[in-house]
């Protein structure tokens, strides 16, 4: 398990991306509601486009486990935040990206965001553990 603060850099993305080639172990991602939750997820499935070809070879072939709308359409409003006009920015940006336009749940996701205009971060959780478990492994696993 990794865990990261925001926008992994060349190393972190390194160690997931030989973790899944060397040793075949899946990866997977669960990110704040956020847009930008969502690049981090495309960084890690992609690289960044700050670093051209060199990011590119350190890149997985992550699984979205999270945050999706549905996961947190019914938490609490304490829990959410309100979007800024950076958040809409980088919507409007993601709704840009090729892969986004070709991938319809992503697309969706970003569509839905922009829409209700909340985000919410895993801190923001508070029973992240139970949360986690309950709405997430058991709805994509265990059904």
């Amino acid at each position: 398990m990794i865990t990261g603060r925001g926008y992994p850099g060349l190393a972190v993305r390194e160690v997931v991306s030989r973790c899944e080639r060397d040793f075949n172990i899946p990866v997977l991602g669960l990110f704040d509601y956020n847009p930008h939750g969502l690049q981090i997820l495309l960084t890690y499935r992609f690289g960044s486009a700050r670093m051209g070809r060199e990011g590119i070879q350190h890149t997985a072939n992550i699984q979205w486990l999270g945050l999706h709308w549905y996961d947190v359409k019914d938490a609490h409003a304490k829990h959410f935040k309100k979007f800024t006009t950076r958040d809409v920015q980088v919507c409007d940006s993601l709704l840009s990206q090729p892969f986004i336009n070709q991938n319809q749940r992503y697309y969706n996701e970003v569509a839905q965001m922009k829409r209700h205009k909340v985000k919410l971060e895993l801190e923001s959780i508070d029973d992240l553990k139970q949360f986690v478990v309950e709405k997430i492994l058991k709805k994509k696993f265990f059904q």
